[in-house]
């Protein structure tokens, strides 16, 4: 599982003078991001995609663990941002 984030315009300068109302603000490493993520699952062996779930960039990627899994892994891998999903409620 991983996440990547899909920016989107934060300047208000457009013709309905707002930010996309659905796209947040996160900070990665020491940079704000405005936009989405993507959070992926990926089949460890074939390295097909089988899950995709999109969310606003500041929604944490361990609250999405339980929509990525299909339920028949034996073992998950994950970046750190990962850590600590068997505690989360699916």
């Amino acid at each position: 599982m991983g996440s990547t984030i899909i920016s989107s315009p934060n300047s208000t300068k457009n013709k309905k003078h707002k930010r996309d109302p659905k796209a947040h603000s996160v900070k990665k490493g020491n940079e704000w991001k405005f936009g989405y993520k993507s959070h992926i699952g990926v089949d460890s062996e074939s390295s097909l995609v089988h899950s995709l779930k999109v969310t606003s960039a500041n929604v944490h990627d361990v609250t999405t663990t339980s929509k990525l899994l299909s339920g028949e892994e034996k073992i998950v891998y994950g970046d750190s941002g990962y850590i600590g999903a068997e505690t989360q409620q699916p």
